[in-house]
C-alpha cells in the first residue's frame, strides 16, 4: 500500500466524507461531502489538513 492508498482510506473512513482523491505532488486533496452532514465540513477539512494537505477543495454531493 502506497502513502496515497493510505492517506486516501483514512479519508473516506471519515463519516462525513464520500469519496477523496488525493494528489501528493501538489500537495492537495479533494473530498465530496455527504449532503446530510454539512455540520462535518470543518471537521473533514481539519482531517485532510493534519494528514498534511494544506490546500482542500470541498465538493457537495449532487
Amino acid at each position: 500500500m502506497t502513502a496515497e492508498d493510505a492517506i486516501h482510506d483514512e479519508l473516506v473512513s471519515w463519516p462525513a466524507i464520500v469519496s477523496a482523491t488525493v494528489d501528493p505532488q501538489a500537495q492537495t486533496a479533494t473530498v465530496i461531502l455527504d449532503p446530510d452532514m454539512e455540520d462535518r465540513l470543518t471537521d473533514a477539512v481539519e482531517v485532510v489538513r493534519d494528514l498534511g494537505f494544506p490546500a482542500v477543495e470541498v465538493l457537495r454531493r449532487a
